[in-house]
């Protein structure tokens, strides 16, 4: 029965077990050294040193807790129901270092790197031993880092430099792309912004072709500024003051021109330079010189040039003054004519205005009626302006003189003389030009095809006869109406010049009220060669004159006047027999009542030579007194000199 009920209870006991789960077992723990902490790595379960904990049958880990550089866990092999004790060494005992951080400056932080820990200025800082990395920082300073070795069981200060603070810049240029030099150093090229070390710093920007913007700069830590720069160029120019000497004169630099007294020339490109000056004299005149500067500095330059040489106009171009008389001097001696004359014009008591009128017209009317080698001297008192034909066309000299003369300045011709085959004085009537071309181209020949006045012409014209021996022939024509000629040009107002080429047959001229003048003449002699006695011609003495050996007298057409004429009487003879090629001046040579005083005669001669019928005029003019006649001129055939001359 006893047997039976422990049985019973056996199996009770059995039954309750299974109910509760596993039997736990009781293990105490204990650290080594003491007063550690464990941990139960399979539960998380903590326990303390001489704690217990139940724990079912199984394999079990116990470390220590929070140890660095632990030994280790310690396995634990619970069976159920029993009680275990386990010892768990916690390694060797850590020892701490202290640190009181201070920053300098004050303010800053330290970083720890290894455990992300951070420690403001004049706080606390445990480390046990090791090596660590601090990495202090502060606004406008740079992190750096510090190396500290911690090698335990201390307690110091420490006490950290943040090194050079830094300023933000910005750097910016006009124009950009300027490089940034700080205490000799590049840092790139504007626009940039830049941290830069607190303090003073020398700083350029560079910019080719720009003037270097030198500054020193001085910058407080955490400071933020921009230092803004505009450029300026590097100078490459200068300014030029010209002045001439003598003052006034036009100067030329590279091919340029500048006017103003003085030229001033700006932004002139460094370099060396030959300044030219010129001053106009006049129209073929002029003063040149020249100056060489060299240009090297952004600033005023004066310079002076001094015009010491003279120059001529010749056909377009200047040349030196010898180089140019001697060009113009081989051209005039090719055109010009084998016998060049001389006109003086007597101005005293004559109104100019009248009968000049404007110079320059005067000028160009006297250029179209003169030839290369002709000249016209125009006289008033002791001034006198020669107006002289170098050159078929109008040259700048030709209207100089025209100038010079309208404007009653003197002017200085550096020309070669050269003697005139005759000079002619003419005092003006009407028209200067007029009274000038009549007697210039009459004294071309020594007998005129034809010359007379408007008192001495036919009423209805005038038949010149011509053949091709006498050549080339000028007709000189003052009217209101141009002749009836082909080619007649109208010189001067009423004042028409026509050039007759050689040719044979008569030129007929008509008219309806006849010209105030006509003169055609031809530069082929004629073949006259008979001169008028300079003794006294008495009254009713004969004087025979040959016309020309072997030409024979066609026709005489005689014009007189004097004190026994009312005006001009014109008669005509037919020339026959032996006599015909002879001119008898003392045929009828006082008027029919025999009065004293000066008589003219006029012949206009009608000949024939083996070349053909051609005509020539003869003009003498004599004074009857008491019973003898005296000429006036040397020769038969007029040469020159109006004075001789009575219409």
């Amino acid at each position: 029965m006893k047997s039976h009920i422990s049985l019973l209870a056996v199996l009770a006991l059995l039954l309750l077990l299974t109910a509760c789960g596993p039997p736990l077992s009781r293990v105490v723990v204990h650290t080594e050294p003491a007063g550690g902490q464990v941990k139960v790595e399979e539960t998380g379960i903590l326990v303390m040193d001489g704690g217990a904990v139940h724990l079912a049958p199984g394999v079990w880990h116990l470390a220590p807790y929070k140890v660095p550089n632990s030994p280790g866990s310690v396995a634990v092999r619970v069976n159920g129901f029993d009680e275990e004790t386990v010892v768990v060494p916690l390694g060797p005992e850590e020892s701490y270092s202290v640190f009181r951080i201070q920053t300098v400056p004050a303010g800053g932080q330290v970083l720890v790197v290894e455990n992300n820990r951070v420690v403001a200025d004049g706080g606390t800082l445990s480390l046990p031993r090791g090596r660590y990395t601090l990495r202090p920082s502060l606004a406008g300073y740079k992190p750096r880092d510090i190396i500290l070795d911690v090698k335990g069981n201390t307690e110091e200060d420490l006490l950290i430099h943040l090194g050079k603070g830094y300023a933000q810049v910005a750097f910016s240029t006009s124009p950009a792309g300027a490089v940034v030099l700080i205490d000799g150093e590049k840092y790139g090229k504007t626009p940039v912004t830049l941290d830069v070390e607190a303090g003073k710093h020398q700083v350029e920007l560079v910019l080719s072709g720009y003037i270097r913007d030198h500054r020193e700069i001085d910058l407080a830590a955490g400071e933020q500024t921009s230092l803004k720069a505009v450029l300026k160029a590097v100078p490459t120019s200068a300014t030029l003051e010209v002045r001439t000497r003598p003052a006034g004169g036009k100067v030329v630099i590279q091919s340029r021109s500048y006017k103003g007294n003085p030229a001033k020339i700006g932004r002139l490109p460094f370099g060396r330079y030959t300044v030219d000056g010129f001053l106009q004299v006049n129209g073929f005149t002029r003063l040149v010189g020249s100056k060489v500067v060299t240009l090297k500095a952004d600033k005023l330059y004066r310079v002076e040039v001094p015009l010491n040489s003279r120059q001529l106009l010749f056909e377009g171009k200047w040349y030196p003054q010898s180089r140019a008389l001697a060009l113009e001097q081989q051209r005039y001696r090719s055109e010009r004519i084998a016998r060049p004359v001389a006109i003086e014009v007597a101005l005293d008591g004559v109104d100019e205005a009248t009968l000049l009128g404007d110079a320059t017209d005067f000028g160009r009317a006297l250029h179209r009626i003169m030839r290369v080698g002709d000249r016209v001297i125009l006289k008033r008192g002791a001034q006198s302006w020669t107006l002289w034909k170098r050159h078929a066309a109008m040259t700048p000299v030709f209207r100089e003189m025209v100038k010079a003369f309208g404007a009653r300045q003197p002017l200085h011709l550096a020309w070669q003389a050269d003697p005139v085959e005759s000079t002619v004085q003419v005092t003006p009537r009407k028209r200067v030009v007029a009274d000038i071309a009549f007697a210039l181209h009459r004294s071309r020949n020594l007998a005129p095809l034809i010359d007379l006045s408007e008192d001495q012409l036919a009423k209805e014209g005038e038949t010149v006869l011509r053949n091709r021996a006498d050549g080339n022939l000028t007709l000189v024509y003052e009217a209101g109406q141009a002749p009836t000629l082909d080619g007649a040009e109208e010189i001067a107002p009423g004042l028409w010049v026509a050039q007759v080429e050689a040719g044979d047959g008569p030129l007929s001229l008509a008219w309806t009220r006849r010209p105030a003048r006509l003169l055609i003449v031809s530069d082929t002699e004629a073949p006259f060669g008979a001169a008028v006695p300079s003794d006294q011609l008495l009254i009713n003495e004969k004087k025979i004159v040959a016309v020309a050996p072997g030409a024979r007298v066609q026709q005489l057409v005689r014009l007189s006047g004097g004190p026994d004429y009312e005006g001009w009487k014109r008669q005509v003879f037919r020339a026959t027999g032996p006599l015909a090629s002879q001119l008898d001046l003392s045929r009828d040579e006082i008027g029919p009542n025999g009065h004293k005083g000066i008589y003219q005669r006029i012949w206009l001669v009608s000949y024939r030579t083996s070349t053909g019928p051609t005509q020539r005029q003869v003009r003498v003019s004599y004074q009857v007194a008491a019973d003898k006649k005296t000429f006036d001129s040397e020769k038969f055939l007029r040469r020159s000199g109006l004075g001789a001359r009575a219409n």
